[in-house]
Formats: C-alpha cells, structure tokens, sequence
C-alpha cells in the first residue's frame, strides 16, 4: 500500500497536500498511508480508488493491475475486438443466438463493462 497510493499520486503530478484537499483530509494521513503507518478506511480507500481509476485490489497490493478497461487503452480495444468476434461465431446460421447487425457499439462497450465488473468481484471473493 506505502508505494501504490504515492505512485498513483506522482502519476497525477499531485503533492501530498493536494491530495489531501481533494479528500478532506490532512496531509500527514496521506503521508502515513503512503510510509505504511496507517490505512485508509474503506469509504476513503474507494473514493482513491475511483479518483485513481485503480482497483482497490491494486493500492492494497494484492494485485500487479493497475487499472480498469479505459476506452482509450490497448486492452480495452483489444477486448471490444474479440466481443465482435464472438458475436460473429454466435451469428453463424449454425449458431444463431442473435443478430449481429442489431447490436450497437454501445453494447459491445456495455459487455466490456460488465466483463470488468465481474472480474472486479471474481477477484474479491
């Protein structure tokens, strides 16, 4: 945790204290987060979470991935590619779950969506 939460941060050009007003809290909590003297509590360590668009799993140092699926990111573009491709396996008359030319792209960044979501709670269990 002492390393995430201050490499995060340094990612963002941010000092201690800013961070500390962006959350309302003191410099010297973010600093004893970052030293491993203390921890956030689980509201805070959420709300770091989402400002750093990080899971939780990755400040608390139980995982190496350091983000979730972006829009822009390579991961991302390469998973909306491979939906596109099951959708055409699916689409086959031999398999014909449902019509391809009825989906949007908007689905498509949908079940990406959703795909991150359950890995997230895959990953907590």
């Amino acid at each position: 945790m002492l390393i995430r939460i201050k490499e995060q941060r340094k990612k963002l050009g941010l000092s201690q204290a800013a961070l500390a007003d962006k959350f309302g809290i003191t410099q010297q909590a973010v600093g004893n987060w970052e030293r491993g003297k203390a921890l956030p509590d689980i509201k805070t360590l959420g709300r770091l979470a989402d400002f750093f668009k990080a899971p939780t799993d990755y400040l608390l140092g139980r995982t190496n991935e350091s983000s979730c699926l972006e829009k822009d990111s390579t991961l991302y573009k390469v998973t909306l590619e491979k939906f596109k491709q099951d959708v055409d396996v699916f689409s086959t008359k031999e398999m014909s779950i449902f019509d391809k030319s009825r989906i949007s792209q908007e689905t498509l960044e949908n079940l990406i969506a959703i795909a991150d979501q359950i890995k997230k709670e895959m990953r907590n269990k």
